[in-house]
């Protein structure tokens, strides 16, 4: 980073020192500065919206891991507002549907009561009909009229003796009168519907029944549902389940949502970048021209390469490192952890941060217990320390507190190998240092020394 700086800083120094022969240059360096600015700015945004996008991940993961096994609390519950308002619905359905079942059995009640009469009745009109004892529905005032017109009000022609007597003949011949016989006739055709009516009884009820069931069905069907919710739902902190859920869908948007900022200037630090290189060309040009700078311009090139090949080899060397570091943490880290078919490997992202997979694939590292956090911190501290040759002593301050025995014995069996090595302090409770512990660090311990604090404000150095 220093030998960057510095570089840099040459660089810029004799491309001053070149504009002074040359004044188009230093117009050409002054643009230069401010898209070199506007770069450094928009890098630093495009870094910060990484952290903004890694920071979600990570809670997007926690959430994910603490839901993995649990019921998904607001789509369970947004389901059972719809069932219930769907089962509301049927209800009113079904209630329809029993008014008019009691509606049918009212109706069909009478029916069948009155079947007998409505029989006898047909019977008779049936009888009438066929003696010819009910005359056609004629008009007996129409037929009055005619005789009174001497005239034929249908073709308009005049009555001959032998007409007036055939409608003389036809009014006395009429034994039942025309309303009696239009009424018997209606009587008839409403009867027979009721009849028909009464053969189709099986029919009709099957249907009003079947459509009843089938809503009684769908009732049963979506209360069992509802229970089937409400035994899920039991036992589980449903306001945290829902708060993890919302936390996780509006971290999902903002990733979304920094990965289209993040994508807007990339393409604005690519065009920065394009213009800078034309301006550094239209620059190069201009020093080659000129004789009277040709030793700057020289010096310039030599500097440029010499800042690239510092610039590669420092990438190198941190991918190196990285990637040495991540090795020694999963190494350390398995060896301590008691779950040896747990965890697939350590994972070290460009910006240091630790993940940790699942043997199946999946980051868990929110899902660990305490212990495993504690353990996998340490084992990358302790990588850090050595690919980087930081010498300084490590402090660890109740180093077992919350890890289990099995732990705690590949914990110590760790921290043993290491410190011959490097000097470690460990701070332990009386409750720590328990007989377990003290076999594995006391043979090896260099100096003991037991703090009794006998007030706030004293605490007591004992040999």
């Amino acid at each position: 980073e220093r030998i960057e700086n510095r570089l840099n800083t040459i660089i810029i120094e004799k491309k001053r020192e070149a504009a002074k022969e040359l004044p188009d240059i230093d117009f050409l360096l002054n643009e230069q500065e401010k898209l070199q600015k506007n770069l450094i700015e928009t890098i630093n945004l495009i870094e910060k919206i990484n952290e903004q996008i890694y920071f979600s991940n990570n809670l997007i993961r926690e959430c994910t891991e603490y839901l993995r096994d649990l019921p998904d609390a607001e789509g369970l519950e947004n389901e059972r507002k719809e069932l219930i308002s769907n089962l509301k619905t049927i209800e009113e359905y079904k209630d329809e549907k029993l008014n008019e079942l009691r509606n049918f059995i009212r109706e069909y009640f009478v029916y069948f009561n009155l079947f007998s009469s409505i029989k006898y009745t047909l019977e008779k009109i049936e009888e009438k009909k066929r003696n010819n004892q009910l005359p056609p529905n004629i008009d007996k005032n129409f037929l009055k009229e005619i005789l009174s017109s001497q005239k034929c009000l249908i073709c308009n022609s005049y009555l001959t003796n032998e007409g007036k007597e055939n409608i003389e003949k036809i009014l006395r011949e009429l034994e039942v009168s025309n309303e009696v016989s239009h009424i018997l006739i209606e009587m008839y055709t409403s009867l027979k519907n009721i009849i028909e009516k009464i053969k189709n009884y099986p029919r009709e009820k099957n249907k009003i029944l079947k459509e009843l069931n089938y809503f009684e069905n769908q009732i049963e069907s979506i209360q069992k549902r509802i229970n089937d919710i409400d035994k899920i739902l039991a036992g589980y902190n449903i306001q945290e389940i829902s708060e993890k859920q919302k936390i996780r869908l509006e971290n999902e948007k903002l990733v979304k949502e920094n990965i289209r900022k993040k994508a807007v200037q990339e393409m604005y630090k690519t065009k920065l970048e394009n213009e800078i290189n034309k301006i550094k060309e239209k620059i190069d040009e201009a020093l080659k021209k000129e004789q009277k700078v040709k030793h700057l311009q020289q010096s310039i090139s030599l500097s440029e390469k010499v800042l690239n090949m510092a610039k590669n080899l420092k990438n190198e060397i941190m991918i190196e490192n990285k990637n040495k570091i991540q090795r020694l943490t999963e190494e350390l880290f398995l060896s301590m952890v008691w779950k040896k078919n747990t965890f697939k490997e350590v994972v070290l992202d460009d910006n240091y941060n630790l993940g940790l997979t699942h043997i199946e694939g999946y980051e868990c590292l929110g899902s660990c217990s305490a212990a495993e956090r504690a353990l996998l911190a340490l084992s990358f501290t302790l990588a850090l320390h050595k690919i980087s040759g930081f010498t300084s002593p490590l402090i660890i301050d109740t180093p077992v507190a919350r890890i289990s025995d099995q732990n705690r014995k590949n914990f110590a069996n760790v921290l043993v190998s290491i410190s011959t090595e490097k000097q470690i302090i460990l701070l332990f409770t009386p409750d720590e240092y328990s007989e377990q512990v003290k076999q594995f660090f006391d043979p090896i311990c260099c100096t003991k020394r037991y703090l009794n604090t006998t007030n706030e404000r004293t605490t007591i150095v004992m040999e």
